[in-house]
């Protein structure tokens, strides 16, 4: 579990298309003293810069022997590649709904962000509460006791990535000002008159083929690719936990990638009291999601 792991800098606008550019021209940009030049950022946010590429799922990373030092190598991803090459500018819907999911399931390198979308049962909240119940899961599920600065640290960071609710009473950086891309996905709301969030529930409208993706990589880790419907819209790292779908949505969703793509990627089987969801054999997500840049 990691917490805080961004320096308390959300994703800026042009930062991942920043840093998968960076990569593609030095895969030791991260262990490079000339980071913060050749990137254009204080120290804290080259930190911050490659730790968003790695919860993202963009790049990897290895130790590498340079000399007689051993630096980091880093490469991009499968799905760094694709986006690299099909969106390097990250301007897609698709993409900002991709890169979402990847927050959202990774427990080890965004754990608060995971536990939010995966955990988390209150669709309106505080800081109090959220901080409280983020606090007692990590207990339980770590028995670690983690600071609570820390918490709060990723609480304000969650905030800046899903809305636009800004810092009051103090002066911003025009660095610190810039939006994070996935606040245009409206998922988290700030309510003015009470100051607390409310979680968009079955509002947010979600790209086709971005739950394609997700769907295919949810299933591939079923046995037969198989999932009962309740599984997808409820079961931890699913499509219904982490884009906030209800089931009526997941169908209609189902509908619309057999009317895309066939029953070729994913079929939905209805029988009576167990409605099942099966994904191809012959086509990965990372396939999937190559295709439906295509489209």
């Amino acid at each position: 579990m990691i917490f805080s792991g961004h320096e308390t800098f959300h994703i800026r606008e042009g930062w991942l298309h920043k840093g998968l550019t960076a990569v593609k021209k030095d895969p030791l940009i991260f262990s490079n003293p000339n980071a913060t030049d050749r990137l254009g950022v204080g120290k804290n946010m080259v930190f911050s810069i490659r730790y968003w590429l790695l919860a993202a799922g963009l790049i990897t990373e290895e130790k590498k022997k340079v000399g007689t030092e051993v630096r980091t190598k880093t490469s991009l991803s499968p799905l760094g590649e694709i986006i690299a090459k099909k969106d390097p500018y990250f301007e897609e819907d698709l993409t900002l709904w991709v890169i979402h999911y990847h927050l959202a399931t990774n427990i080890d390198k965004a754990t608060t962000w995971y536990w939010f979308f995966n955990v988390f049962p209150m669709r309106t909240f505080d800081a109090q509460s959220f901080v409280a119940n983020l606090n007692r899961w990590v207990a339980e599920a770590s028995k670690k006791q983690i600071a609570m600065p820390s918490l709060q640290k990723d609480l304000n960071c969650l905030l800046r990535t899903y809305s636009r609710a800004r810092a009051k009473g103090r002066k911003t950086s025009p660095e610190d000002s810039l939006e994070c891309p996935l606040s245009n996905l409206r998922l988290i709301t700030e309510q003015e008159n009470s100051g607390g969030y409310r979680v968009e529930f079955g509002k947010g409208k979600v790209n086709p083929l971005a739950f394609g993706y997700a769907l295919m990589s949810f299933l591939a880790n079923k046995a037969d690719k198989t999932a009962k419907i309740t599984e997808v819209a409820n079961e931890a790292r699913s499509p219904g936990r982490v884009f906030l779908m209800s089931e009526d949505m997941l169908v209609e969703n189902l509908q619309t990638l057999e009317d895309t793509f066939g029953k070729r990627t994913v079929s939905y089987v209805k029988t009576a009291g167990l409605n099942t969801v099966k994904a191809s054999k012959t086509i990965s997500a990372i396939e999937f999601l190559e295709a439906a840049y295509e489209k």
